[in-house]
């Protein structure tokens, strides 16, 4: 209904109500900087995705998280934001390497959303170097059918030779 309303897609919808009760529970430093204009809606979206390993019950490392990276996304671009949001969440709550790559793989997702007039869209989650390789494969493959589709195929033509003379 949420995603009807506001025309929306479903995943968009859920992104939106997933941030706000973030915002709600457990960044309300980041919260008060979006209600006081300070943020924009992305820069606080990559303020809480970055901080998704700082473990919930630690309120002392999401204080600290927040009082660095708050004063900084209100002066810098989301991407910088982010970027700076991960080496500070890395600092101060570290995880191990190898719970960071459990956590990792149990995540891996692979799902499909209707967008409506024939068009939708893929989301993926997954190591990055295999995800960049999809994304290169179906760059190839889609380019590869665009130019299939601009070319006349005169082998399919009634009369043609192999060579494309009659």
């Amino acid at each position: 209904e949420f995603s009807a309303g506001l025309h929306l897609s479903r995943y968009a919808a859920v992104k939106l109500l997933a941030t706000g009760h973030a915002l709600h529970e457990r960044f309300p430093v980041t919260r008060a900087a979006l209600e006081a204009g300070d943020l924009s809606l992305a820069h606080a979206e990559a303020i809480i995705e970055a901080a998704a390993d700082i473990p919930r019950d630690d309120l002392a490392a999401l204080a600290e998280y927040e009082a660095q990276v708050v004063p900084f996304a209100a002066a810098e671009s989301r991407a910088r934001t982010k970027a700076f949001a991960e080496t500070v969440a890395a600092a101060v709550a570290p995880v191990p390497l190898t719970e960071a790559h459990r956590r990792a793989h149990e995540d891996r997702t692979v799902s499909v959303t209707d967008d409506g007039a024939g068009q939708a869209t893929l989301h993926a989650s997954g190591p990055a170097a295999l995800i960049h390789a999809a994304f290169d494969l179906l760059t190839q493959e889609g380019r590869t059918i665009l130019d299939a589709a601009k070319q006349p195929d005169t082998a399919k033509l009634p009369g043609a030779a192999v060579d494309g003379r009659r």
